[in-house]
C-alpha cells in the first residue's frame, strides 16, 4: 500500500476520489507480475487509444491534450512489446506515474468481483424445452448511455426509452419483457434450454450459443432496456433463501435452477434486460472498448472514476484461487450496469465453466492504481 504520508499530497477531482501518487518500488507485487500476456492485453488499449478512445460506455470524450498524452504513450509502449516482457515493464514505470484511488471516507480498499463469458446450449427455433429466448436489440429502443450530456446530475446514468403518444417514456422492464412485451417481433437470435444461465449471461454482457448442428454463435452486448441494475443475489438475502456466508453468484444460479417456478419472479426484481448482437468472431469476448479481453489482465470498471483503456494494477491480500496475495496489471477494458463506485472493479476471468468457476467465487476486498501518463500530471477522467 502507499504510504501515508501521500494521502496529504491526494488530488481529488469533481467525482469526489483521491489520487495517491506513489512509486512503483511501493506498488505490491510489482516486481513479481512476469507481464508476458500483460502485452497482449496492452494491444488492445492502445488500439482503443489509436481509434480516437471512442466507446458506447460513455458519450463524453477525452480532451485532445489527454487523448495525444495517451496515443503518445501507447506510441512508445507498443514499440518497448516488441522487446520482451522486461523492456514493457520498464516502459510502463518510465512513461506512466501510479496513482491510488482513495475514496473521499479515506478508504483504500474496495471491492473486487469477476465476471465470465457463459457457453450455453441453445435451439435455432423455439421447443418444449428450449424456450427461452435471446434477443437481438428493438428497433424502437431509444438509449442514452451517460445522460450526463444533458445534466452534469445524471452523469454516469444510462437511460432507455421508447416514444408512445408523442413523448418519451421508460423502456419495458425484464418482468414485462419476460410476460410478452417484445413478442411476435423477430428479435429471437436463439433460444435456449436453462433460463438461470440465459440471466447469468445478460449479467455478464456476452456469451457463445452452441447449436444443435455443432454450429457456434458469439453474441456481443448491443443495448440494455435502460433500467438499473438490481442483485436478485440480495433479494434472496433478505428473504432468508441464502446464507449470507455462502451468497456466491454459483449458489444464486443453483437457487435458480433449483425453483424453476419461483425463478421468473425472483429474475423480475431486477428490471435490467440486456440485448445482444452477434460477433465477428466465435469465443472472442469483447468489451466496451470494442476490443477482445484478456483472461486476469482486462476488467470492468466505473469509467467516472477509472478511465477507459488505463493500465490498472490489481491488489488484494487474497483470492480464490491462490494462496498469496493477488497483484498484476490489468486494463479498463469494459463497463457493468453493478459495477458503480469509487474502487470498484470487475476481473474478466475468462470463457466457460471454468471462467465461470473463478468469477463466481470473487468478492474481495481490493486495492486500485491508476497508471497516468506523467506529461499529464493527476488523474482526470472526464
Amino acid at each position: 500500500m502507499s504510504d501515508p504520508s501521500l494521502l496529504r499530497q491526494d488530488q481529488t477531482t469533481s467525482t469526489g476520489v483521491h489520487y495517491a501518487p506513489v512509486s512503483f518500488k511501493d506498488l505490491p507485487g510489482w516486481e513479481d507480475d512476469a507481464f508476458e500476456d500483460a502485452r497482449q492485453a496492452f494491444h488492445h488499449s492502445a488500439t482503443f487509444f489509436g481509434q480516437n478512445a471512442h466507446s458506447w460506455a460513455t458519450t463524453r470524450r477525452l480532451s485532445q491534450e489527454a487523448l495525444d498524452a495517451w496515443q503518445g504513450v501507447s506510441k512508445a509502449l507498443m514499440e518497448a512489446c516488441n522487446n520482451g516482457p522486461q523492456a514493457f515493464k520498464e516502459a510502463l514505470s518510465h512513461h506512466l506515474t501510479p496513482h491510488q484511488l482513495i475514496t473521499p471516507a479515506q478508504d483504500q480498499e474496495g471491492t473486487l468481483t469477476g465476471y465470465y463469458h457463459p457457453v450455453l446450449s441453445a435451439r435455432r427455433t423455439k421447443d418444449a424445452h428450449f424456450n427461452t429466448p435471446i434477443l437481438r436489440r428493438p428497433h424502437d429502443l431509444i438509449l442514452v448511455e451517460d445522460a450526463g450530456a444533458f445534466n452534469p446530475a445524471w452523469e454516469g446514468t444510462r437511460i432507455g426509452g421508447r416514444v408512445a403518444g408523442g413523448t418519451l417514456v421508460p423502456y419495458f422492464t425484464r418482468k414485462e419483457i419476460m410476460a410478452g412485451a417484445l413478442d411476435g417481433r423477430n428479435l429471437e437470435i436463439g433460444w435456449v434450454e436453462d433460463q438461470a444461465e440465459a440471466f447469468f449471461m445478460m449479467v455478464q454482457g456476452s456469451g457463445t450459443l452452441l447449436f444443435e448442428d455443432e454450429t457456434a454463435l458469439t453474441l456481443h452486448y448491443a443495448a440494455t432496456n435502460g433500467h438499473p441494475y438490481a442483485s436478485i443475489g440480495r433479494v434472496l438475502l433478505d428473504q432468508g433463501a441464502l446464507d449470507p456466508a455462502r451468497a456466491t453468484a454459483k449458489n444464486v444460479k443453483a437457487w435458480l435452477r433449483a425453483h424453476p417456478h419461483d425463478a421468473p419472479t425472483l429474475m423480475a426484481h431486477n428490471p435490467s434486460y440486456v440485448f445482444f448482437k452477434e460477433a465477428d468472431k466465435s469465443f472472442a469476448p469483447c468489451g466496451a472498448l470494442g476490443t477482445p479481453l484478456t483472461p486476469l489482465r482486462s476488467l470492468a470498471c466505473d469509467p467516472r472514476y477509472v478511465p477507459l483503456g488505463a493500465p490498472v494494477w490489481v491488489s488484494a491480500a487474497r483470492v480464490p484461487w491462490q494462496e498469496t496475495p493477488f497483484s498484476r496489471l490489468f486494463f479498463a477494458q469494459d463497463v457493468g450496469g453493478a459495477i458503480k463506485g469509487h474502487i470498484r472493479a470487475d476481473l474478466y476471468c475468462g470463457v466457460g465453466e471454468k471462467g465461470f468457476e473463478q468469477a463466481s467465487a470473487l468478492n474481495h476486498n481490493g486495492a486500485l492504481f491508476i497508471l497516468w501518463p506523467r506529461v499529464l500530471g493527476t488523474p482526470h477522467v472526464r
